[in-house]
């Protein structure tokens, strides 16, 4: 095989690649649904506020977040009260089965009594926030946020 057909041989391997992978970036965006697409770090960065409540949750880039003023369920109404405001959480992103999911906690020792769970909607502009476990009215009270302007 001479030099000339090994070049073109490797260009058109590298494009066929190359149009593969916006294929496949094209077809998730397309068939995925936005409301079942991955958070990524852009897509909570920034403030939330609560609707109807005092509560105002900063979420950080770095994997931290401060929560204030919140009207949380019974099941950690105490830690507000006894933690220095605002109170400071580490969060993680939800796995695969949950994949518009924050997981919130509280620092040690309280970080095993109680946590937040925030469910970010499609647009990623409104979520649900619930101490504990997610649950409906018969389980843990949950608040709507909504997201302050960028």
């Amino acid at each position: 095989m001479s030099r000339s057909t090994r070049m073109i041989l490797r260009v058109t391997t590298a494009l066929a690649v190359a149009v593969g992978a916006l294929a496949w970036v094209a077809a998730d965006l397309l068939i995925v649904p936005a409301d079942q697409r991955s958070l990524d770090v852009a897509d909570v960065e920034g403030v939330w506020t609560e609707e109807g409540g005092g509560g105002r949750l900063t979420i950080r880039g770095d994997g931290t977040a401060s929560l204030t003023g919140a009207s949380l369920g019974a099941s950690c109404e105490w830690l507000m009260k006894s933690v220095a405001q605002p109170a400071g959480l580490t969060w993680r992103f939800g796995d695969i089965d949950e994949p518009r999911a924050l997981f919130m906690s509280f620092p040690e020792p309280a970080a095993h009594s109680c946590g937040l769970y925030v469910d970010v909607d499609g647009s990623g502009e409104r979520a649900a926030v619930a101490a504990g476990n997610w649950a409906d009215g018969d389980g843990n009270h949950y608040s709507d946020y909504v997201r302050e302007p960028r």
